[in-house]
């Protein structure tokens, strides 16, 4: 990910914020975004996608919008509950409704599988 030599500085510090504030408690996760920390609970976590130099973390009540990338949020998050399945999507396994062959329903958002992750969709069911 490429980051504009002044927005640099922000980013590094919102990360290692949000990174501080992600291990403190594990029901709960802590993100810093537009100058507020949000506690929301992982499970109450629908999918997080990429935006540019942003990930937008969709909960049920809100959409977060803060700096970061998917891969450093994976890292963050229970790889047996947050699956990536998409190269711009992670998804709560817990939140899935259906499984379609190039799709999947989370509540009521449909969300494209990757060719690169069908196998892993298909090994978390089957």
């Amino acid at each position: 990910m490429v980051i504009p030599a002044k927005r640099k500085k922000k980013y590094i510090s919102s990360l290692l914020r949000t990174t501080k504030l992600a291990t403190e408690d594990s029901e709960y996760i802590l993100i810093y975004a537009d100058k507020i920390t949000h506690k929301i609970k992982r499970n109450n976590i629908l999918y997080i996608k990429s935006e540019l130099d942003y990930v937008a973390i969709v909960t049920l009540e809100e959409k977060i919008l803060t700096l970061g990338s998917l891969s450093s949020w994976l890292q963050k998050l229970d790889t047996s509950t947050f699956v990536q399945i998409h190269r711009s999507y992670i998804i709560n396994t817990n939140r899935l409704k259906k499984i379609k062959p190039n799709a999947v329903l989370i509540e009521t958002t449909e969300i494209p599988i990757g060719s690169t992750y069908k196998a892993t969709i298909q090994k978390l069911y089957t």
